[in-house]
């Protein structure tokens, strides 16, 4: 009875390489983890800056106007390697 909680293998296979996906899922979640902490530590450190420091603080708030996006951004990829390397037991939709 339990196997019927795994779906049943997908009849397409990887498209390349498995360990060029693997090196691809690093990767791209490195990169997204990157912009995640210039949004987080920007956002923390322009709100501590004090009132003396408008020029630190407005760096920040301007600096976390494209980290977001690219936080964003480079936080779909690993998603879609997890789908191509994990998709029997990983389901997108989910999150």
């Amino acid at each position: 009875m339990a196997t019927n909680l795994i779906p049943a293998l997908d009849p397409a296979p990887i498209p390349g390489p498995v360990w060029l996906f693997h090196l691809l899922w690093v990767v791209t979640f490195l990169l997204h983890m990157l912009f995640v902490n210039v949004v987080l530590g920007g956002s923390i450190l322009a709100a501590f800056a004090g009132n003396g420091r408008r020029e630190l603080q407005s760096f920040f708030v301007n600096a976390n106007s494209w980290a977001i996006s690219f936080a964003i951004t480079f936080g779909i990829a690993p998603l879609l390697f997890v789908q191509v390397l994990y998709g029997r037991f990983f389901y997108t939709a989910t999150i």
